[in-house]
């Protein structure tokens, strides 16, 4: 029986950036919306979080951190959703090092499709928790959607 093509394509969805621009409570609040709708299985939960989230056949991976230590996204973790068979991988990394390497890799070595998702708070500026929570929501409520176009294979 010949695969469906949507479900042959992966994608590694990442929220990269400098340190306190908002990675990985902008992720987090992903997991927040997703798990509401669809059974979910956590791998890890403490200051971050690290799942995996069932779209009907479709696997989703997320990964909250983003920075060197001490969880950080690494090849051992990508591993991880490869492992348990994740078609989409949400990440937040840094923009350069071992968290990048790990991306890099699971896009080059692994065939992910790579989608660049930068959270729309600036550098260098300091916003009000409102303002930062909305866009937070929006940022979220947009990557929710993205995910869900590709699980069903609209992308």
């Amino acid at each position: 029986m010949q695969k469906n093509m949507a479900e042959e394509k992966k994608y590694i969805i990442v929220n990269w950036g400098r340190a306190g621009v908002g990675k990985t409570p902008s992720l987090k609040k992903v997991f927040e919306l997703l798990s509401t709708k669809y059974p979910y299985t956590v791998l890890r939960n403490d200051n971050d979080i690290k799942a995996i989230v069932n779209i009907g056949d479709c696997k989703v991976g997320i990964e909250t951190q983003g920075d060197p230590e001490p969880y950080l996204v690494t090849p051992e973790s990508m591993k991880d959703f490869r492992d348990a068979g994740c078609r989409i991988v949400v990440a937040a990394c840094r923009t350069s090092g071992e968290t990048w390497n790990a991306v890099y890799e699971m896009q080059t070595i692994y065939g992910y499709q790579l989608f660049e998702a930068h959270h729309p708070r600036p550098y260098n500026t300091t916003l009000a928790a409102a303002s930062y929570d909305l866009l937070s929501k929006h940022y979220a409520e947009g990557i929710v959607a993205i995910i869900e176009d590709m699980a069903v294979g609209r992308v």
